[in-house]
């Protein structure tokens, strides 16, 4: 801190306001490491790109800071905890590190911001226009970022739990990898439009944190079902049902998890059935081999059952309509075991079926 700011600070270290000297302050002055907690600043012209101020690790808890120049000003470490910048205007400042905790920013215009790490817990952001902003690794936990403009933010790495979204307008160039989303109001947002920038698989699942990777994928599948986007829904209903399966497994919730895998295996949760089919063909291909090699079949005109050997095409053929359920037509299994071997493809033929109708029809109606 230079020595002409400590002279003005003490000159008004009773009434706490510096508007009065709104023509003797000039921009470009170092204030670092001074306390202007609770002080009034408002309209003050601190800073420009020419002439860049230094307020490292400034105590600003509670000033006042409405409509407060502080173009290519060094913030960093600033402790701006509930302070008002209503209707403030920031290009290329430095806010690193800094403690933004309950501060109000409502209206405020962003232009080449450096918030990385910073913490804005609470912090009121309300139709704030925010371009080229970077806040990777960032706390924006409860945030109210409603009406905001989020043009090319850098939220890599950002804690946004909780945080207000609606009505939030974000562009193809938001970055949202490794962010936290969990809790976030997303309703009439444009986060569709930053998709190509978003998880397909979110850090949480990765760190093995499946409760809350389910309820991200959650509020995901929701926000783009009311989008009417229904592919990129599914898959996001595919990540929060095999969440919920390694979910059970961690918490030896084995019955459940066993018949979370099945549907899994079977058909992607419903959302695979082209799945389906290949288990149809498995199926059908696994009992024709069986039929074939073992001679399980015979024709009902042949007079020495016992003797037949079916060829591999008469064995499949006999598997997909029995599989189908169709009947057995000429062919029929031979008595005993290989009945109840074709009784029991009968019943998994009736099973995939029944199933594969209901995923496909799923898929279509959406």
């Amino acid at each position: 801190m230079e020595e002409r700011v400590k002279k003005l600070l003490e000159k008004h270290k009773g009434d706490k306001d510096l508007t009065s000297e709104k023509d003797y302050i000039k921009p470009g002055w170092d204030w670092s490491k001074a306390n202007l907690a609770g002080w009034n600043l408002e309209a003050l012209l601190l800073s420009n790109l020419k002439n860049r101020a230094n307020f490292y690790n400034v105590n600003f808890v509670k000033a006042n800071l409405k409509n407060v120049l502080l173009n290519g000003a060094n913030l960093k470490k600033t402790n701006l905890y509930n302070a008002n910048l209503h209707q403030i205007e920031l290009e290329e400042v430095d806010l690193r590190f800094a403690n933004l905790c309950d501060a109000n920013l409502e209206n405020a215009k962003m232009y080449e911001v450096n918030l990385q790490d910073a913490i804005l817990s609470g912090t009121n952001l309300h139709k704030a226009l925010l371009f080229i902003v970077n806040l990777k690794n960032a706390r924006l936990t409860d945030s109210n970022l409603k009406e905001a403009y989020l043009w090319e933010v850098n939220f890599l790495g950002a804690d946004l739990v909780g945080a207000n979204l609606r009505d939030t307008d974000f562009d193809k160039k938001t970055n949202l990898h490794n962010v936290n989303l969990r809790n976030c109001r997303l309703d009439n947002s444009t986060l569709k439009n930053a998709y190509m920038n978003l998880d397909k698989i979110v850090i949480q699942e990765k760190e093995n944190d499946y409760l809350v990777a389910k309820d991200i994928y959650l509020l995901l599948k929701n926000y783009f079902t009311r989008e009417g986007m229904h592919d990129i829904s599914g898959e996001y209903y595919y990540r929060e049902k095999l969440m919920e399966t390694k979910y059970n497994w961690k918490d030896k919730k084995y019955f459940k998890w066993i018949f979370n895998m099945f549907l899994n295996l079977v058909a992607g949760y419903g959302e695979r059935p082209l799945q389906v089919l290949v288990w149809w063909a498995g199926i059908i291909f696994g009992y024709a081999a069986i039929y074939y090699f073992y001679n399980g079949i015979y024709i009902r005109i042949a007079n020495n059952i016992a003797s037949y050997n079916p060829k591999f095409l008469e064995a499949l053929y006999f598997s997909i309509v029995t599989f189908t359920t169709l009947g057995f037509g000429d062919l029929a299994p031979k008595p005993g075991f290989f009945q109840i071997f074709a009784s029991f493809e009968a019943l998994l033929g009736a099973i995939f079926m029944a199933m594969f109708i209901y995923v496909f029809a799923r898929k279509m109606i959406r």
